[in-house]
């Protein structure tokens, strides 16, 4: 039984701090404590992305999430993000390493000069060449709690990490929002464009047909024509922005965007008071964490530079398996141990001089959290401002896009009944308000969908999962 509990014991002692790195082990790591299923790798025949591909074109149809989620298994930005994580974990075993023994074997075989026998003592042997097999096991006992504030300032690393891959995820969100909203309005603009193509090509068809019956001046076809002309060039300079939008799609996505976007983002009452959303976003926001983390990590680095003031203590033992041409004695000692305590009494300032430069900055690193909770309060109030301007001016483009359809639509009616004063130019005028009116709501509608996520980001949220 002690013998069992002594073999646990060891192997306990090897096992402690050795977590493992295998891809599969990784791969657990990214998706237990990032809930990140990690990037499509065609070398490992691994596609988190397949899934969401597969409902895409069940669906026909990709929305806002969809896009997002895939965009997750093919950013390198968010790689970057889980490889920095996977590093503060490897420098937060090194930490734990230092409060542990180290264990080694050493083989050794030594030569020298000839000694005569006559100057043996017979404790220590006179062999030109003697061999031995040691275990040595080397353990610090104090070195000032230098290495407990190394292993939480690895803690606090790791935490700011965590917290930094959050922050990454959180703007990656906000690229392919901006990406999406833009594409869905260019395609929405493209349809505005086409039907206003498709009316002014009528419109001249029948302007010719009335110069033809001799009711229409070539001026007023003329005017059409220019008219046909500069909306087929807006739908053409409109195509070409769809195309660089959806080239900026594919390369969030890894590949060509094939299928329509569908909005099925529905927008929040706005909240009237600011002061809540900024509580919030001062719970919530991985960068003023990832701030906070950073400052804790300095103030450690305070205790582990001022703790070479201390006098260190350290053990070292060593068991010896096997030797050869030793004398009688020396091959009796079968274990030696040592205990060394050293005081620092003199390094030229060097300590102090660390000491104050790891307090400066932990004070750069304390007004670095500082200056962010100040600029946190000004975005959460600006983007709530300015969301709420955008549902106040959609509301007034939506009567102007209304009334100006109604315009349109009588003033087209009047001319073709041929009412006195009303004039070709006077259609042409209502029609290019009701073109203007109706590109400027879809645009302001979509820009508020977007102002409304810039304020969830201030919060330190993603309103799309």
């Amino acid at each position: 039984m002690r013998r069992a509990l002594q073999a646990a014991a060891l192997g306990a002692l090897f096992s402690a701090g050795c977590r493992s790195y295998s891809a599969d082990a990784v791969d657990a790591i990214y998706r237990d404590a990032l809930q990140w299923d990690g990037r499509d790798d065609a070398a490992a025949a691994r596609k988190p992305s397949e899934d969401h591909w597969k409902r895409v074109e069940g669906r026909r149809s990709m929305t806002l999430a969809d896009a997002y989620r895939i965009t997750l298994t093919q950013s390198e930005r968010i790689a970057r993000a889980a490889e920095g994580y996977l590093q503060s974990l490897a420098l937060q075993d090194q930490a734990l390493a230092a409060l542990l023994p180290t264990i080694s074997v050493s083989a050794t075989q030594f030569y020298q000069d000839n000694v005569p026998a006559s100057f043996s003592s017979g404790l220590v042997t006179t062999s030109p060449n003697r061999r031995q097999v040691a275990l040595t096991l080397a353990q610090p006992l104090f070195h000032g709690l230098r290495e407990l504030a190394a292993r939480r300032q690895a803690q606090a690393n790791m935490e700011g990490a965590r917290s930094a891959f959050d922050t990454e995820r959180r703007l990656l969100f906000q690229t392919v929002a901006q990406t999406f909203f833009t594409t869905l309005f260019y395609e929405r603009q493209q349809k505005i464009l086409e039907d206003a193509v498709k009316n002014s090509r009528d419109r001249l068809r029948e302007m010719q047909a009335r110069q033809t019956q001799g009711i229409a001046r070539k001026t007023e076809v003329l005017l059409i024509e220019t008219q046909v002309a500069s909306d087929e060039a807006q739908l053409n300079r409109g195509r070409q922005a769809l195309e660089l939008s959806r080239a900026q799609m594919a390369f969030l996505l890894g590949r060509p965007l094939g299928l329509p976007l569908e909005d099925d983002v529905a927008e929040p009452p706005v909240p009237e008071d600011a002061a809540p959303l900024f509580q919030r976003a001062l719970a919530e926001r991985s960068d003023l964490k990832e701030r906070q983390a950073a400052l804790r990590a300095a103030e450690e680095q305070v205790t582990v530079v001022f703790g070479e003031h201390y006098p260190a203590l350290d053990f070292n033992g060593n068991y010896y398996a096997y030797r050869a041409n030793y004398s009688a004695f020396q091959k009796e000692v079968n274990w030696d141990a040592l205990f060394t305590l050293t005081f620092n009494l003199y390094q030229g300032g060097d300590i102090r001089a660390r000491t104050v430069l790891a307090e400066s900055q932990a004070r750069a690193a304390r007004l670095l959290r500082d200056e962010l909770v100040r600029q946190i309060e000004t975005e959460v109030r600006s983007t709530h401002l300015t969301w709420i301007s955008d549902r106040d001016l959609i509301t007034t483009l939506e009567t102007r896009e209304r009334t100006s359809r109604e315009n349109y639509t009588q003033v087209v009616t009047e001319y073709r009944q041929g009412i006195v004063g009303v004039s070709n130019l006077e259609v042409l005028v209502a029609q290019n308000q009701y073109l203007s009116a109706q590109l400027e709501l879809e645009r302001s509608k979509l820009q508020s969908k977007l102002d409304w996520f810039q304020l969830e980001n201030a919060q330190g949220r993603i309103p799309v999962r």
